[in-house]
């Protein structure tokens, strides 16, 4: 039962990262031009990949503890 609990989070984990990057990325890229795009392409990729595993983990540590046990 512990194993299930912990396999359903960290499925949960894996299959939000990516939507949640695409969408901190698409946000934060709106407001800038092509020029600056190019320039801070790599830094914005990397703040949004942290920030959405981030988030991922908190809202994925507070589902399991309160949901799934």
């Amino acid at each position: 039962l512990l194993l299930y609990r912990i396999t359903l989070s960290v499925l949960m984990f894996i299959c939000l990262v990516y939507p949640v990057f695409k969408l901190i990325f698409s946000l934060s890229i709106r407001k800038l031009d092509q020029k600056d795009f190019q320039v801070k392409k790599n830094y914005i990729r990397n703040r949004s990949l942290l920030l959405s595993v981030i988030i991922n983990f908190i809202f994925v540590y507070v589902y399991s503890v309160k949901v799934i046990w």
